[in-house]
């Protein structure tokens, strides 16, 4: 009982909060993304599902236009709406939403892969032809 009781009261304290930061901060901040997905984490483990839909949606909605859909916070929210997806039994949605999550996650691991191997042609850490490096005694031209 006590647990439902916590439930209860952090769902009262994260709407409060919504408020607040849609008031103070605006609808479309990341702040208000923030809270919006943790509301419909709470919604879900409370089984108000139902609830915790649109939140998502919304949150994902700031997320993409704020950060880019490549960006890991917005990856996880989408990563959230999948799970909830597949827990009321929409799979056709589950996986179209896990194509795109998984799309989003190309292109960040295809940002990180490009940092990495630009990274790794530079000639600081030695990797880079020999060409490329000037010799450290020679006069410029």
């Amino acid at each position: 009982m006590k647990t439902w009781d916590a439930m209860g009261e952090c769902e009262q304290l994260l709407q409060r909060t919504l408020q607040a930061a849609e008031r103070t901060v605006g609808p479309d901040q990341l702040l208000t993304g923030r809270i919006l997905n943790n509301l419909a984490e709470l919604y879900q483990r409370m089984g108000k599902n139902i609830l915790a839909e649109p939140l998502y949606e919304r949150a994902q909605t700031i997320f993409e236009n704020l950060l880019g859909v490549e960006h890991p916070t917005s990856a996880g929210n989408l990563h959230n709406l999948v799970l909830l997806k597949h827990a009321t039994g929409d799979n056709a949605a589950a996986l179209e939403k896990a194509r795109q999550l998984m799309a989003a996650e190309e292109l960040l691991l295809g940002n990180a892969l490009a940092f990495t191997s630009e990274r790794s042609a530079s000639p600081i850490n030695g990797s880079a032809s020999p060409s490329a490096c000037p010799e450290p005694w020679a006069t410029p031209p």
